[in-house]
Formats: structure tokens, C-alpha cells, sequence
């Protein structure tokens, strides 16, 4: 199995966890505890499940770091795989947002 079949077998995976976590806190309500600011909601041109794919393939891969890897793997060799892929300071900036997503899967 070759790195592509990896990636997309792990993206389908995260998928579909990312999908049913956000059905059930969308279901529990949960909301930021103590967060009155009001935030702008903007939409990434990448998905949540397509974040946590690349920093997942990051970690099982034997790059030392991740600019590197994101500029040189993902927007280089997977650029089909991520057609919508960010610049390297905006990836990074939404690392945090999936961060309860990765913890929790």
C-alpha cells in the first residue's frame, strides 16, 4: 500500500469520527464555557478531517518539521489530494481549532 492509499484511508477515517462528533455536540449543546467574545466564524477552504489528516501523516512520517513536510508532501507530492490546500501560516493558525477533534479520536 503506497502513501496516497494511506493518507485517504486515514482521511475516511477521521472523516467519519469528525462527522458523528460534531453531530453529537451540535446534540449535547456544548458551547465555549465563559467565551462571550464574539468571534467571526469564518469557513476554511480545508476541512477539519483534512487538517488532522496532515498532521496525523506528519507524525508517522520522518520529517523533522512541519513546515517542511506540509510544504514540501502535502502542497508538493498530494497536491491532488488537497487541492484546497492553505498557505503554511494559515494551516497553521487552525492547528488549534482541531485540536479537540485529534485529542478525542
Amino acid at each position: 500500500m503506497d502513501s496516497q492509499d494511506q493518507i485517504t484511508n486515514i482521511f475516511v477515517q477521521i472523516d467519519d469520527f469528525c462527522k458523528e462528533f460534531d453531530v453529537q455536540i451540535k446534540r449535547l449543546k456544548l458551547e465555549a464555557l465563559g467565551d462571550n467574545k464574539k468571534r467571526r466564524n469564518r469557513n476554511s477552504k480545508m476541512s477539519d478531517s483534512e487538517i488532522i489528516t496532515i498532521m496525523i501523516g506528519f507524525h508517522l512520517g520522518a520529517h523533522k518539521t512541519f513546515k517542511h513536510y506540509y510544504r514540501e508532501i502535502v502542497c508538493g507530492y498530494w497536491k491532488d489530494l488537497f487541492p484546497n490546500s492553505l498557505s503554511y501560516n494559515s494551516l497553521s493558525s487552525f492547528n488549534k481549532d482541531v485540536l479537540l477533534f485529534l485529542s478525542c479520536f
